[in-house]
C-alpha cells in the first residue's frame, strides 16, 4: 500500500504517496536533540512485539585491529591463497571477486600498493583502513547514505583526549596511509569524522567461531539510542540482517530505545561500559534511580549493629549519577563511601570465581549467597548471577537430576528460578530467551511436585493436589504456546 504517512513523519519514504520499507510507513521519525545526538521517535503507538525496524548493513568491514581475515566473508585465513591484485590473504578466488573486497583492492590497484600479510595470527595494521576505506566510498556511490552517515555523532575531540594510543595508531594506519599511499581526495577531516563515526555507530556482525570480527553500518538503526531499559529488542540473523521489535507497548511520542550493554548488570557496572566505548554518560529512568525501578540490582544491606541483631536495611546510593558519592541505609541512615561498596563487590566477585575443593559448584554457590546474606540484597546482579545458574543446574546435572532431588531442593530450585523472572520483568520485560528459560525450568519442577503430591499424598489432600496438577499443566501448555511463538516470530520457525 502506499505511504499516508505525511514526509515529515516517516524516515524512511523517500517522498509521500510512495512505498515504504515492506510496503508500509515506518512507525518512527528520527529527531535530534542537543547532547543526546539523533534519536527515534514513535509516530503511532507500537503493539508489543511488532516489527520496528528490518535492515541489512549498508557496509561490513573488519575493525581496525584485527587479526588477517578474508576481507569478503570475514573467515579466518591461513595465507595460501592471496588475492592476485592486492596481494591480501583471502578464501579464495570467488573471494578475491567478491563485491565487498571490490572497493579497498580497486583503490589498492590504482596507486600501485600490495599487502604483505607474514603472520595470520597476530593483529596487522594493514587491516586498519579497510572499513574506513568502504565508507568513504559511499560517497560515491550513495551519496544519500553517506550523508546519512556525516550526521551521526563521531566523538573524535573525547577520542583523542581519552585514547591517545587509539588515536595515534589511527592517524599513521588510516589517515596518513590513505592520504600518503592511497592518495586519496577525502580530506584528514572527513577521514576522522568516518573512522570515528565507525566506532560509534556500526554494530558486530554475528560471525561463527571459524570467523575473524567485523562490524557492519546500519544507517536506520544507527539513530537509535541506548536505554538501560529498553522498550525494544535487537536480532541479528546469520546473514547480517538486523531485525529490531518492540518488547512492550510503545505510546505516540515516545523515544524508541534499545540496548547497548546487559540489563542485568548495576548502574555502576554499566554506566563505566557505555563512557568508555559510546561517550556519554547514561541519565535514563533507571540509572537515576537508586533502586534501579524496584530491581536493586546493585543494593547492598546494612551490617551495622542494632540492639539484637545487624540492621540490614536497604544500602543505595545517594547518587547514582556519580560514582565516589556514598551509598546511605535507607533504615538508620548510616553512610558507606563508595570505596568500601567497591570492596565489598569486588570481594564477592572473587569469591565466586574460586570454589573450595571440598565444594561442588552447587554447594560453593548456596555458601557464596549464605555468606553475603547480611551484606549483599538477595536481588543484588552477582547474587541473581548465582540464582541464574543455580536455576539452570538443579535437575539437569548428576548428582542434582530432578527426579532425585529432595523436596527442599526442588522448592529451592522453583525459587530461583522466581527470582531471576521477577527481576527480568522489571529490567527487560517481554519475550526474552532467558524468560522462556527459567519459564522452562519452574515448570518442569512444579509439574514434578504436583504429580509427586498426587500418588504419595494423603486422601484429604487428593482435591487440592488435583488442582495443583491442572495448574501446573496449563502452565505448561502457556509455555509451549510462549516458546512457539518466540521462535515462530524471531527465528522463522515453531517449537514441535
Amino acid at each position: 500500500p502506499p505511504c499516508t504517512m505525511d514526509q515529515s513523519n516517516c524516515f524512511l519514504c523517500p517522498s509521500p504517496g510512495t512505498p515504504c520499507q515492506e510496503g508500509q510507513c515506518a512507525p518512527f521519525k528520527v529527531c535530534y536533540g542537543e547532547g543526546v545526538g539523533h534519536y527515534m521517535v514513535a509516530v503511532r503507538d507500537i503493539k508489543p512485539m511488532e516489527v520496528v525496524l528490518r535492515e541489512m548493513p549498508v557496509v561490513v568491514g573488519p575493525y581496525t585491529q584485527t587479526a588477517p581475515q578474508c576481507l569478503q566473508c570475514c573467515a579466518k585465513v591461513d595465507g595460501s591463497f592471496l588475492c592476485p591484485h592486492c596481494n591480501y590473504p583471502m578464501c579464495d578466488q570467488a573471494c578475491s571477486e567478491g563485491a565487498h573486497h571490490a572497493v579497498e583492492c580497486g583503490l589498492f590497484v590504482k596507486c600501485g600498493w600490495r599487502a604483505e600479510v607474514s603472520d595470520m595470527t597476530v593483529t596487522d595494521s594493514q587491516y586498519a583502513a579497510i572499513t574506513v576505506i568502504r565508507l568513504l566510498d559511499l560517497k560515491r556511490t550513495q551519496p544519500e547514505v553517506f550523508a546519512r552517515l556525516m550526521r551521526l555523532e563521531d566523538h573524535n575531540e573525547k577520542r583523542e583526549e581519552e585514547e591517545e594510543d587509539l588515536w595515534s595508531y589511527h592517524q599513521q594506519h588510516v589517515v596518513t596511509f590513505l592520504k600518503k599511499v592511497c592518495q586519496v581526495d577525502n580530506p584528514e577531516s572527513e577521514i576522522l569524522s568516518v573512522l570515528g563515526k565507525m566506532f560509534t555507530n556500526c554494530g558486530d556482525l554475528e560471525l561463527p567461531a571459524t570467523h575473524g570480527r567485523g562490524n557492519g553500518f546500519y544507517p536506520t538503526y544507527a539513530n537509535m539510542n541506548h536505554s538501560c531499559r529498553a522498550n525494544t529488542k535487537t536480532f541479528k540473523y546469520s546473514d547480517q540482517r538486523l531485525e529490531v521489535r518492540a518488547q512492550v507497548r510503545i505510546p505516540k511520542g515516545s523515544e524508541i530505545s534499545t540496548q547497548y550493554v546487559q540489563s542485568m548488570k548495576a548502574t555502576y557496572a554499566r554506566r563505566p561500559v557505555l563512557r568508555a566505548k559510546w561517550y556519554f554518560d547514561c541519565a535514563c529512568d533507571r540509572c537515576v534511580d537508586p533502586t534501579e525501578c524496584g530491581s536493586y540490582l546493585s543494593a547492598l544491606l546494612c551490617p551495622s549493629p542494632s540492639p539484637s541483631k545487624p540492621c540490614s536495611g536497604l544500602v543505595l546510593s545517594c547518587n547514582p549519577l556519580s560514582g565516589p558519592s556514598d551509598w546511605s541505609c535507607q533504615s538508620c541512615s548510616t553512610l558507606y563511601s563508595a570505596e568500601y561498596v567497591i570492596n565489598l563487590v569486588t570481594e564477592a566477585a572473587a569469591m565466586i570465581e574460586k570454589p573450595r575443593e571440598e565444594d561442588d559448584i552447587i554447594q560453593h554457590y548456596e555458601r557464596t549467597i549464605h555468606h553475603y546474606s547480611t551484606t549483599i540484597h538477595s536481588s543484588h546482579y552477582l547474587i541473581i548471577g548465582i540464582k541464574e545458574k543455580l536455576a539452570q543446574i538443579y535437575g539437569n546435572f548428576i548428582p542434582y537430576k530432578l527426579p532425585d532431588l529432595p523436596r527442599p531442593l526442588k522448592e529451592r530450585k522453583i525459587q530461583v528460578c522466581q527470582d531471576m523472572l521477577d527481576t527480568i520483568s522489571i529490567v527487560d520485560p517481554g519475550y526474552t530467551k532467558s524468560r522462556g528459560q527459567m519459564l522452562a525450568e519452574m515448570n518442569k519442577t512444579k509439574l514434578m511436585i504436583a504429580k509427586e503430591d498426587l500418588q504419595n499424598g494423603v486422601k484429604e489432600m487428593e482435591t487440592v493436589n488435583k488442582k495443583r496438577w491442572e495448574k501446573a499443566c496449563l502452565e505448561k501448555q502457556f509455555l509451549h504456546m510462549y516458546l512457539a511463538y518466540y521462535q515462530s516470530l524471531f527465528h522463522g520457525k515453531k517449537k514441535t
